[in-house]
């Protein structure tokens, strides 16, 4: 586990970044212009916490200039300035359904 302070070094030297911590103020935004600028080139960032993490409009023009290899996504965010669809087009993005149940099971029978 590493400080935050340390991020963008770390985001440097990562071949894939999974983005899993708890949505608040302070991580709004936190993968953003200056975090995917410092992301080693060819990284994949896969986001299996709230949408509200990656900055999306930054996603987008990181995908478009080829500084990701791919991205993969449970949760997207897309701010009122964005059509759903921009930049999500591309082979290079998996957007999956996010769950956060437990699917029904039936109870057991005799």
């Amino acid at each position: 586990m590493e400080s935050a302070d340390r991020l963008h070094a770390l985001l440097a030297e990562s071949d894939c970044v999974a983005v899993c911590c708890q949505w608040t103020p302070e991580t709004t935004n936190l993968i953003d212009r200056e975090a995917f600028a410092a992301m080693k080139p060819g990284a994949i960032l896969s986001n299996v916490a709230r949408g509200e993490i990656i900055d999306e409009e930054a996603l987008v023009v990181a995908l478009n200039q080829g500084k990701l290899r791919g991205s993969a996504w449970t949760s997207i965010w897309v701010s009122s300035s964005m059509s759903p669809t921009a930049g999500y087009g591309t082979t290079n993005v998996r957007l999956l359904r996010h769950t956060s149940r437990a699917p029904t099971i039936a109870p057991a029978t005799k």
